[in-house]
């Protein structure tokens, strides 16, 4: 049994992502997530008692991964050239530390959601 996916759970949670939905948004979302949850928690009624744990599904493969050897970069100007926003050499990305702190429980003094890139 899962606990319901419910409105206050997506207030906390866009609060801890400083995310801003309306309030048709937000009902929308729980019901959305809910029945999301709700399929991934099937799983939890399959029998995986003979199933070994594994930390990545090519484990044991001859699918697994290259080795890690160092090659040339992509020039600076060839990354940058569909930015959206440049700061010189950079990507350029709004500031995200900026906004409201969240305290010990998650959520925003005041109990605001927090915006990105607020002063």
């Amino acid at each position: 049994m899962t606990v319901p996916i419910t409105r206050d759970t997506v207030d906390h949670v866009a609060r801890l992502a400083r995310l801003h939905f309306a309030a048709g948004e937000r009902e929308v979302l729980a019901r959305q997530l809910d029945v999301i949850v709700g399929h991934v928690s099937r799983l939890q009624e399959l029998d995986t008692s003979g199933v070994e744990p594994q930390s990545h599904v090519l484990a044991g493969t001859s699918a697994g991964w290259r080795a890690d050897e160092p090659g040339p970069g992509l020039p600076a100007a060839a990354a940058l050239a569909n930015a959206p926003a440049r700061e010189g050499q950079s990507f350029g990305v709004p500031a995200v530390i900026a906004g409201p702190a969240v305290d010990d429980q998650g959520g925003a003094p005041g109990g605001e959601v927090g915006g990105v890139g607020r002063a």
